[in-house]
C-alpha cells in the first residue's frame, strides 16, 4: 500500500473535532485523554445515516477507535515523532496548510465580504479622467499625471466640479453630463479596484484623492447612495421612434394604443408578438437578458426597478431607442453572505483586489502583533547606501548588527533585511535609478515585512484555528500510523519467509482453486463469413495450435488465424456466453470496422484443486499480516491501558 492511499483511507476514518468546555473525557489510552467530541464527530461522520448510537454500533466503533489510539502511542514511544523524515514531512504539509488557511481563510473570506457589504449600496458617482493605458510608458505617466494633478488644484481652488471636468475630462460621454456616471455597485472588474474603495469611501458631496484606473487617473465625486437595486428579469415591448430607416412621429401615440390592450386584459406576450419593434427579443415573449444598474438607459432602469412585484408592467417609458412597456419577470433579493460565499470567493479572485486585501490584512496583523520598526536604524542604513544598490552583484557595506524591527515575540536584525535585500537582485535591478534610492529601500522593507507578517500569521494558525489544529493533529498520527504499521506488520509480513510458508502450511485448506477452464480465445484477420464457418468447424474438432497451423501454412504475413490460451473461473466475466463444458465454442464477433473476428472456445474443464504457495502468495500475505496485527494488537494492550469512562460513554448511548 502507498503512503498516499493509506491517507486517504486513514483521513475518511479520521477526523477530530473541538475540545469544548463541556466536553468530557471518553477513555484515556496510557494516560492521553481522548475526548467525548473527538470520538462522536468520527463516528457519527464516518457511520453517516447508519450512525443509530445503539449500544452494538458504538462500542464496536469505540474499539477500532482504541486501537488506532494504541498504535499511535507506540508510535510516540518508539520515537518516531523524533525522526527528521517525520518532521521534514510534517512542516511540508504544515507549509502547504498553513499556505491555504492564510489565502482561503482570512485573505478570501476578508475580500468577498468586504465586497459583500458594498454590495448593499448603489452610489450616485460623477468623475474627473485623464485617459492612460497600462502598458503606457513612463512619460506619458508622468504627463497624465500632472493633468490630474493640476484638476486637483482647480478643485482645492473652489472652483465647481463640473466646471473642472469642462476645463480637464478626458471621458466624453461623461463630460456631457458634467462628468456623471451615474449610479455604480460592486463588484466592479479587474483593474477598477482603488476606483471602487474611493467609491465607497468618500463621503456624499465630497470628493477623492486620485484614483489609478486601468483607463488613466480619476477624481470622483460621490453625489448620492441609495439601497442597492440588484439584478432582475424584465420583458419589454418596443415602439421604434426611428423604424426601418424611417422616422415616426406617431411612436408615442402607438406605445400609449399598446399599454390601453394591456390594461384592457390582453396578454402581454400577444402583444410582444403583434406590435414590438425589437426583432432581438420579439420571438422571446420580450424576454430581456438579466441586468443590474449601468445597463441599461436612466430612464430604462428606473421604471423598471420602480416594479414591486413579478408580473407588473410600466407606462409607456421613453429612451432614445424609442418608448418601451416593461413587464417585471423576476426579481432576485440579496441573499446572505453564507449563501452566495462561494459565488464572491470566484467573483473576488482580482489581482488588484486580493493585493488591497493582503495588504489589508498585513496592517491588521501588526497592529495585533505590537509590529514596531526603529527608524532611526533603517535611515542610518539608507545613507550607508550608493548607486551599486541597484546592480546585481551589490556587495552591501559594513554596517552596525542592530534590531531593525519586532513582530510579536520574534526580533529581525538589520543583517535579516539586509540577506533579503541581497537575494531580490531582479527588484533592485528594475529600479534601474528611476526610483531615489530611499524609495527603492522601503520598497523593499515594506516586501520583507509582509514575508515576516505572514510567516507571523502562520505560527500563530494553531491557536487561532480550532480546525486547523484538528488537521495537524490529524496527519501528525496518520503519519505515526503509517510508519509504525509499516515497521510492525506490512514488512515484517512481507520479508518474513519463513512465516510466510508457516502459516501456509498451517492454513493450506483455505487456499484452492476452484472448478476452472481452459479457454483459448481466437482472433481473426477476417470478416468473411465462409472462411470464418471453415475455422469454426476446424476449431471445433482441434486445438487452437493445429487450427492455426492448417490456416497459417502459406506463412503470409500477418497471419490469418491468432490464438491465445487463459484459464478461467466460472463466474469470470470472461465466461459469458460460454457453456461449462469441454469443447464448447461462443458464436463469432464480428468487428467489420476492424476487419477482425473473436471467438472462444472451452479446451477442457480443470477440477478445483490446492493453490501452491506462489499460486497463493498474495492472499497469504494479507492473511498473514492481519494475523500479525491481531497478535500486536494484544501486546499493545497489555503494554498501554486503556480505561473507557463508562458513565460517559453510557450517555452516549442511544
Amino acid at each position: 500500500m502507498t503512503k498516499t492511499a493509506f491517507y486517504i483511507i486513514l483521513f475518511t476514518l479520521i477526523s477530530l473535532s473541538v475540545t469544548g468546555q463541556n466536553d468530557p473525557v471518553l477513555f484515556t489510552v496510557d494516560g492521553s485523554e481522548i475526548r467525548l467530541s473527538e470520538f462522536n464527530y468520527i463516528y457519527s461522520k464516518n457511520n453517516g445515516s447508519k450512525a443509530d448510537y445503539s449500544k452494538e454500533s458504538v462500542e464496536e466503533y469505540l474499539d477500532l477507535y482504541t486501537n488506532f489510539k494504541l498504535k499511535v502511542a507506540e508510535a510516540r514511544d518508539k520515537r518516531i515523532d523524533t525522526l527528521p523524515s517525520y518532521i521534514e514531512e510534517l512542516a511540508g504539509y504544515r507549509r502547504q496548510l498553513a499556505d491555504s488557511y492564510i489565502v482561503d481563510k482570512e485573505l478570501s473570506k476578508r475580500v468577498a465580504q468586504q465586497a459583500y457589504e458594498r454590495m448593499q449600496k448603489d452610489i450616485a458617482v460623477s468623475h474627473i479622467q485623464i485617459n492612460l493605458t497600462i502598458k503606457s510608458s513612463k512619460s506619458k505617466e508622468r504627463i497624465a499625471r500632472k493633468k490630474i494633478e493640476a484638476a486637483q488644484k482647480a478643485l482645492e481652488s473652489g472652483r465647481s466640479f463640473a466646471e473642472v471636468v469642462q476645463e480637464f475630462s478626458e471621458d466624453k460621454r461623461s463630460k456631457q453630463r458634467d462628468g456623471s456616471l451615474g449610479y455604480m455597485t460592486a463588484i466592479l472588474p479587474e483593474g477598477f479596484y482603488d476606483l471602487e474603495a474611493a467609491l465607497y469611501n468618500t463621503p456624499v458631496g465630497e470628493v477623492s484623492n486620485i484614483v489609478r484606473s486601468k483607463l488613466g487617473f480619476h477624481i470622483l465625486k460621490v453625489d448620492g447612495h441609495r439601497p442597492a437595486r440588484g439584478i432582475m428579469e424584465v420583458a419589454h415591448i418596443l415602439i421604434r421612434k426611428k423604424f426601418k430607416g424611417v422616422t415616426n412621429p406617431n411612436a408615442s401615440k402607438e406605445a400609449e394604443d399598446v399599454f390601453l390592450h394591456l390594461k384592457n386584459g390582453k396578454s402581454f406576450k400577444s402583444m410582444v408578438v403583434q406590435r414590438s419593434q425589437d426583432n432581438n427579443t420579439k420571438n422571446k415573449d420580450g424576454l430581456l437578458p438579466e441586468f443590474g444598474i449601468g445597463k441599461y438607459e436612466t430612464s430604462f432602469e428606473d421604471a423598471a426597478f420602480s416594479l414591486m412585484k413579478d408580473g407588473d408592467f410600466t407606462e409607456p417609458v421613453e429612451s432614445s431607442l424609442g418608448f418601451h412597456i416593461i413587464k417585471r419577470v423576476s426579481k432576485n433579493e440579496m441573499q446572505s453572505f453564507e449563501k452566495m460565499q462561494n459565488d464572491l470567493f470566484k467573483r473576488t479572485k482580482q489581482k488588484d483586489r486580493q493585493a488591497a486585501g493582503k495588504e489589508q490584512l498585513n496592517e491588521e496583523i501588526k497592529s495585533e502583533s505590537g509590529y514596531t520598526c526603529d527608524d532611526n536604524v533603517m535611515e542610518t542604513f539608507i545613507q550607508m547606501l550608493d548607486g551599486t544598490f541597484y546592480e546585481y552583484k551589490w556587495t552591501a557595506p559594513l554596517f552596525k548588527d542592530e534590531v531593525l524591527c519586532t513582530l510579536g515575540n520574534e526580533k529581525y536584525m538589520l543583517s535579516h533585511f539586509v540577506k533579503f535585500c541581497k537575494a531580490q537582485g531582479r527588484s533592485r535591478m528594475q529600479n534601474n535609478h528611476d526610483v531615489l534610492l530611499s524609495i527603492a529601500v522601503k520598497e523593499l522593507y515594506a516586501k520583507f515585512i509582509d514575508e515576516k507578517t505572514i510567516d507571523y500569521q502562520q505560527e500563530r494558525l494553531e491557536e487561532k484555528y480550532i480546525d486547523f489544529r484538528n488537521l495537524m493533529r490529524e496527519y501528525e498520527e496518520g503519519i505515526l500510523l503509517f510508519e509504525i504499521t509499516k515497521e510492525e506488520v506490512w514488512d515484517k509480513a512481507s520479508n518474513d519467509a519463513d512465516g510466510i510458508a508457516s502459516y501456509y502450511s498451517a492454513h493450506e485448506k483455505e487456499y484452492k482453486w476452484n472448478e476452472r477452464a481452459e479457454v483459448e480465445e481466437y482472433s481473426i484477420r477476417s470478416t468473411d463469413a465462409s472462411v470464418i464457418t471453415k475455422i469454426l468447424k476446424k476449431a471445433g474438432r482441434q486445438d487452437a495450435e493445429k487450427v492455426a497451423s492448417s490456416f497459417n501454412k502459406t506463412e503470409k504475413k500477418p497471419e490469418l488465424v491468432m490464438y491465445s490460451d487463459k484459464v478461467y473461473e466460472k463466474e469470470d466475466e470472461e465466461m459469458k456466453g460460454l457453456t461449462w463444458k469441454s469443447g464448447a465454442l461462443t458464436a463469432p464477433n464480428i468487428n467489420n470496422a476492424l476487419k477482425m473476428t473473436t471467438f472462444k472456445k472451452v479446451k477442457r474443464i480443470i477440477p478445483a484443486s490446492q493453490k501452491t504457495l506462489d499460486e497463493a502468495r498474495g492472499f497469504v500475505i494479507s492473511d498473514y499480516q492481519m494475523e500479525l496485527e491481531k497478535k500486536w494488537l494484544v501486546e499493545l494492550k497489555k503494554k498501554y491501558k486503556v480505561n473507557i469512562i463508562e458513565p460517559v460513554l453510557a450517555e452516549l448511548i442511544k
